[in-house]
């Protein structure tokens, strides 16, 4: 808790961080002067001007298309953890599944709020790489999405103190507290920012478990098949799309695995996450065929990109179809391991 306070107040502390181009450095964060509007002043002064267009470009920021993934993924859980869907008539079931809910749902869209505010402040996106992002085209400043993110934290804050469990309450605060974390520290690693991602997505499958277990460790148990598929077909999906950004992420200083091996080898190392699904099925460990033959498609279109030449047209198509198509498959994947 102490942490989130930490994180809530923080303001120029926590949320600073070293520009790298004169234009990162220009919406750097600043001490407020004796007489400068304060944040919220200048944030209703922004919305007074005009409040619909900041507000859907926060909407775009947030990627609703992303929100409810989120919440299929506690439904799979829960239905997974018994094979059934009993916990829908059961009211503590529904209270407890609506309030994760919530809170993944806020996870989800400040993880992405800020995955972008530092994006622009460390210069990935520029108008040459990124046109169409809100900040690049000044739909809404960086103050505002800061001010926005903290009321969210906040209200998750407040929500995620309603789960009944300690341990479940505790990996909602940590899986946020990763993605805050995320795109100023751990995003220029290579490896380990693909594995952040896919193992915070992988645990809403178990949070969704916990409405009907009753506890995280239960939960973990009763739907590490589905939090397998689910994280390496995440897993396999950052990697493909570091490849799409590689060209931005190159003229940032971003050093991600296609930025240090290039496009063809990060698509065929992608793919390896894929086959220790794939590899336990063939060996009879409990994965069905009907559950990895879509991990297999998202396989055949990381072969397809590669065949491209890389930078050409085709390539960014190959290289779109797979990363928009990767959340079905995974769905897809979901629903054949439950079908055993």
């Amino acid at each position: 808790m102490l942490v989130w306070c930490a994180l809530y107040w923080a303001g120029a502390g926590a949320w600073s961080v070293a520009p790298v181009s004169p234009l990162a450095r220009s919406f750097a964060p600043s001490p407020r002067a004796p007489g400068r509007p304060s944040l919220t002043h200048a944030v209703a002064r922004e919305a007074g001007t005009d409040a619909a267009g900041t507000l859907a470009a926060l909407w775009q920021m947030a990627r609703p298309r992303t929100l409810p993934q989120s919440v299929v993924l506690l439904l799979f859980g829960a239905y997974g953890a018994e094979l059934n869907a009993n916990f829908l008539f059961r009211a503590a079931a529904r209270r407890e599944l609506c309030l994760l809910a919530a809170t993944v749902v806020l996870t989800t869209a400040t993880s992405m709020l800020v995955n972008d505010y530092h994006d622009f402040a460390l210069g990935v996106d520029t108008a040459e790489s990124r046109a169409e992002r809100a900040l690049v085209r000044g739909s809404v400043t960086p103050e505002v999405v800061k001010a926005v993110c903290k009321c969210l934290y906040a209200v998750h804050i407040l929500l995620t103190l309603l789960v009944r469990e300690p341990s479940v309450r505790l990996c909602v605060y940590a899986n946020t507290l990763a993605t805050f974390l995320y795109s100023k520290w751990f995003k220029p690693v290579p490896i380990v920012k693909n594995a952040l991602c896919a193992t915070v997505i992988s645990t809403t499958v178990a949070l969704g478990a916990t409405v009907v277990t009753g506890s995280l460790g239960a939960a973990v148990r009763s739907v590490w098949k589905l939090m397998l598929l689910v994280g390496c077909g995440i897993a396999h999906r950052e990697m493909v799309m570091d490849v799409d950004d590689m060209r931005a992420d190159g003229k940032a200083g971003v050093r991600t695995v296609p930025v240090l091996v290039g496009a063809r080898p990060a698509l065929a190392l992608s793919c390896a996450p894929l086959a220790l699904p794939i590899a336990a099925s063939i060996a009879g460990r409990g994965i069905s065929v009907l559950a990895v033959l879509p991990l297999v498609a998202m396989c055949a279109l990381a072969a397809r990109a590669a065949a491209e030449q890389a930078g050409s047209a085709g390539f960014h198509t190959s290289v779109g179809c797979a990363v928009e198509l990767a959340p079905l498959f995974i769905l897809l994947s979901l629903a054949g391991a439950l079908r055993t």
